[in-house]
């Protein structure tokens, strides 16, 4: 929250984060661990709101890029059946705004 008391803002409303698909992140628990954290600062309160990007993969055999259906345990390129990949997304965890007053 330090960047929010260097702007001045009185108080933090919302936090607007990008999550990928692949991490293993359950809201309602981040939430909760968040509220613990914030007692007693400008963030109290304030609401997380959870952006998911999904899983795309680029196929190392033949460089076709698809998004995966992280329910699979195994993926395989759709074009050629390869199994062998590049994480292209998915594996985000990043704070894309800060809603204040």
């Amino acid at each position: 929250m330090k960047y929010a008391q260097e702007c001045k803002a009185r108080r933090v409303v919302s936090i607007h984060l990008q999550v990928g698909e692949l991490r293993d992140v359950v809201e309602e628990w981040v939430q909760r661990y968040f509220d613990y954290l914030s007692e007693g600062t400008i963030a109290e309160g304030s609401k997380l709101v959870f952006k998911r990007t999904p899983a795309v993969l680029k196929c190392s055999n033949c460089g076709r890029s698809y998004q995966a259906d992280v329910r699979q345990l195994e993926f395989s390129c759709p074009d050629c059946g390869s199994t062998g990949f590049v994480i292209v997304s998915g594996r985000e965890f990043v704070i894309e705004s800060i809603g204040v007053i």
